[in-house]
């Protein structure tokens, strides 16, 4: 688990939340440039959006409150993950990280940075995770392949 992030990256935070709407480019690269800062290690690939139900529900009243699913793709892979209220103001993500044929992707991390730092759970034999803790707000999950390999998504409101 890293440190805790600056207090301003949660005063940015809550500046990009308060906007309407939150500018997505924006967000992701202020995000991208306190990570340069700080010296992060910036991850091989991008996970790219594939499917968002918040996306699939926008205008409709039903299911607003029930548990949001999203499927990022890159090269080779499919992470697919659900997030899911546990508290006010806390979320966990559970789901799979499988190869683009299917097959699970044993061994590796997925991480999901937040406001109040960084959750993560390693990857179980099917390549299931449960990652619990996440603050809500901007997010941004990372998967780290146990060869090495890592990739990210641009930060996202939830």
């Amino acid at each position: 688990m890293s440190a805790a992030p600056p207090p301003e990256l949660n005063l940015l935070g809550k500046l990009f939340l308060a906007g309407d709407p939150t500018p997505r480019r924006a967000l992701a690269s202020a995000y991208r440039a306190v990570e340069k800062l700080l010296g992060g290690q910036a991850p091989n690939a991008r996970l790219v959006p594939l499917s968002d139900t918040a996306e699939l529900a926008s205008g409709l009243d039903e299911g607003a409150d029930g548990p949001r699913v999203l499927t990022f793709g890159v090269p080779g892979r499919v992470v697919e993950l659900e997030l899911v209220a546990t508290g006010p103001g806390l979320l966990r993500a559970g789901g799979m990280v499988l190869s683009r044929t299917g097959q699970s992707q044993a061994g590796g991390v997925l991480s999901v940075r937040h406001g109040a730092g960084e959750s993560h759970d390693v990857l179980d034999d099917c390549g299931g995770f449960l990652v619990r803790g996440i603050a809500a707000g901007p997010v941004s999950v990372l998967f780290r392949s146990r060869w090495g390999f890592g990739a990210a998504t641009d930060w996202f409101a939830c």
